[in-house]
């Protein structure tokens, strides 16, 4: 009698055990099918924010292009003005230089004129 009692203790035993293992396993895979969906989740994320750091790299490699086409025609422009500014001061010499010949013709007509008026009276 006492081995049938021991029989049955162990046979409990191993159904607690059996069924304590069935429970486990069901109990991990919840937590594990919720942390699948976390790292797909922070996968997805990481996918989107990879895309994003593309598209700006991108992005930043065009405003440096147009930064460089700026600073090209900046410089031209400045060469530009800068020899404009030089053609206006040899304007504005060449202004006073025929200024000063027009003086210069103007007396020389009166003095033209003088000496013709004195040969007239004569």
């Amino acid at each position: 009698m006492n081995y049938k009692h021991y029989g049955r203790l162990a046979i409990f035993f191993a159904i607690m055990a059996c069924l304590g293992f069935a429970l486990m396993g069901c109990c991990t895979t919840a937590p594990s099918k919720t942390l699948q969906d976390q790292i797909k989740q922070a996968n997805d994320t990481a996918a989107q924010a990879l895309l994003e750091a593309q598209g700006a790299a991108a992005s930043v490699q065009d405003c440096a292009e147009q930064a460089k086409i700026a600073t090209a025609a900046a410089k031209r422009a400045e060469a530009a003005a800068s020899k404009a500014e030089a053609a206006a001061d040899r304007a504005e010499a060449a202004a006073f230089s025929a200024e000063n010949s027009a003086r210069s013709a103007e007396a020389m007509a009166q003095k033209a004129e003088a000496v013709f008026m004195k040969k007239m009276k004569k």
